[in-house]
């Protein structure tokens, strides 16, 4: 895929580090995308690995409160 060596494990890897940076909301919207009708059972694989090893991940951070603090903060001050 796109002629890129180890395509899969990057795509991967960057969207587990794209969901740990943002954590409420990317997984709400993964979360949200994977009941819509126009994925593939690979492409629904894909999401439900990149939560389990972004949750994994978050796990182990102790500053993931203080990231979805930062986030709630401004989406408070978005609105």
């Amino acid at each position: 895929t796109f002629n890129i060596e180890n395509f899969e494990k990057l795509r991967l890897n960057n969207l587990i580090i794209l969901c740990e940076n943002y954590p409420l909301l990317i997984s709400d919207y993964l979360c949200k995308e994977f009941y819509e009708k126009n994925y593939t059972i690979h492409q629904r694989s894909l999401i439900l690995k990149i939560i389990q090893e972004t949750a994994k991940k978050l796990s182990q951070i102790n500053q993931i409160q203080t990231k979805i603090q930062d986030q709630l903060f401004i989406s408070d001050d978005d609105d």
